[in-house]
């Protein structure tokens, strides 16, 4: 459902839970000093499709004329005007303080801030099964423009520059000077001058992002701003761009990509020496084996969306992967930890997954599966989990992608981690070090030892118990000596 211009929009049955409140009291606040509120940006995009926003951006708006009563029309709300980035800091504090709420100054000179309204759990990605639940917030600014028009003109698509003024009976009237619905409607990413590409490159990115998210074309004349501007995306920070890089391979993107390196947007990205030759198509066919194989495997799909590092989902891994896949270790290092400015864990999970898939594909190769006894799979397995403890089920369905040939033992694979592997990479040791102690080893190195053994061994299905673990302990002394 898209809304119309100038319709009422029930607001505050779309916003959920604690963002109903916080725009509620937001506008009370503003109302007090005779200003208006309106939302803007992606909360209205949002808002339109019926998805309820994490996020919420507000400007405080000056009514045109002086005053808030009365009837206004739409192009009355375009030429609102700004009020002081002073102003917009005495709301926020305002707001904060009757939500209880912590406050942050985004952009003190430009009257931006930010009321944390729920944030994720911190222990959230040590849980691999579980979902990071994202940061909502609700941002309040002051207009970047001498008015509302203006300032919604600045902004990088046509289905962002958008605002819904919120009126007293908790309804919305939608302002849309740039024709932003009809092509929220038509699945188009329109850009609205070349400066909008040129006044911030990430821009550039961000339209491939929003192609991604709402399963939308690029507008062609947006296109054609592309190619001769592609090099101005090393000009953006880092973290900026892996923020949205991240965000465009959590959806089926491989078309996209496609688009992005025929614009050379893709090598400029990455750098031309780092992309695989066979790369796009090597994602494609990535998500088409995660397609198929979580369609008859309900517990990838979870294992999937989870993410390994701050908004890096596990498949992305994988597509990261399959883009850079012929790169050498050290320019995937320099990829992730300096452009894109990402942390150990992200480059950690990079090499093991990469690793990981290099290894499935020689354990599956014809003449290399083992002799195939009735315990083979486990000591193959049991070895490749124990060694790929992260990445290894998505190592696997990049081995997929890469040889097609061998997926049926690489499938099996991931139906063992499910299985058995899972359980037993959770469980706790059979023996701990004071167990080792008392058979006389002490702390050290070979303690660390005979402790990986024991592991090993129990991955490997050949220890199933204390007696059996503290019999292979004493194996293991005997033949290194106590």
């Amino acid at each position: 459902m898209i809304a119309e211009e100038s319709s009422a929009f029930p607001v505050s049955r779309v916003l959920v839970g604690s963002a109903r409140a916080a725009v509620a009291t937001c506008r009370q606040v503003v109302a007090e000093h005779g200003w208006r509120l309106a939302l803007v940006g992606g909360a209205v995009r949002d808002l339109l499709v019926g998805k309820p926003p994490d996020d919420v951006d507000l400007v405080v708006l000056a009514p045109a004329g002086g005053g808030a009563d009365g009837e206004s029309t739409v192009a009355d709300y375009l030429r609102s005007g700004a009020v002081s980035p002073r102003d917009c800091q005495r709301v926020a504090k305002l707001v904060a303080r009757q939500l209880r709420k912590p406050l942050v100054e985004l952009d003190g000179l430009r009257g931006t801030y930010r009321i944390v309204l729920a944030a994720a759990p911190e222990n959230a990605l040590k849980q691999c099964t579980r979902r990071v639940v994202a940061t909502q917030s609700l941002d309040i600014c002051a207009l970047q423009a001498a008015n509302l028009q203006a300032d919604l003109e600045l902004r990088d698509f046509t289905m962002n520059a958008m605002a819904m003024v919120l009126l007293d009976d908790d309804t919305g009237t939608l302002v849309d000077p740039l024709d932003g619905t009809k092509d929220l409607r038509d699945r188009v990413v329109r850009t609205s001058s070349r400066e909008r590409f040129e006044s911030d490159p990430l821009r550039l990115l961000r339209a491939f992002r929003f192609a991604a998210q709402l399963s939308a074309s690029i507008a062609d004349e947006t296109l054609q701003y592309v190619a001769p501007l592609s090099h101005r995306i090393a000009e953006p920070a880092g973290e900026r761009v892996r923020e949205e890089l991240w965000k465009l391979l959590s959806r089926p993107c491989a078309a996209l990509l496609g688009v992005m390196e025929r614009c050379g947007l893709l090598a400029a990205l990455v750098g031309a020496a780092r992309l695989d030759p066979r790369g796009v198509a090597r994602v494609a066919a990535v998500e088409e084996e995660a397609a198929a194989t979580v369609a008859r495997r309900r517990w990838l799909r979870q294992r999937l969306q989870c993410e390994v590092a701050h908004h890096l989902q596990r498949l992305t891994v994988a597509k990261v992967c399959a883009l850079v896949w012929s790169t050498p270790e050290s320019e995937v290092t320099a990829l992730a930890m300096g452009r894109l400015k990402s942390s150990n864990r992200t480059v950690n999970a990079l090499l093991e997954c990469r690793a990981a898939a290099l290894r499935a594909l020689s354990a599956t190769c014809p003449g290399h599966s083992g002799d195939g006894g009735p315990g083979d799979d486990e000591l193959i397995w049991g070895s490749y989990y124990f060694d790929f403890p992260t990445m290894g089920v998505e190592g696997l369905l990049l081995a997929c992608a890469e040889r097609p040939e061998q997926a049926t033992p690489l499938r099996a694979a991931m139906d063992l981690f499910h299985a058995v592997m899972e359980a037993r990479l959770a469980a706790p040791p059979l023996v701990t070090g004071r167990d080792l102690a008392k058979l006389g080893l002490r702390p050290g190195p070979r303690m660390g030892e005979v402790m990986r053994d024991l592991r090993l061994g129990f991955m490997q299905g050949r220890v199933r118990n204390v007696e059996e673990a503290t019999a292979r302990a004493r194996l293991c002394l005997s033949r290194k000596g106590s």
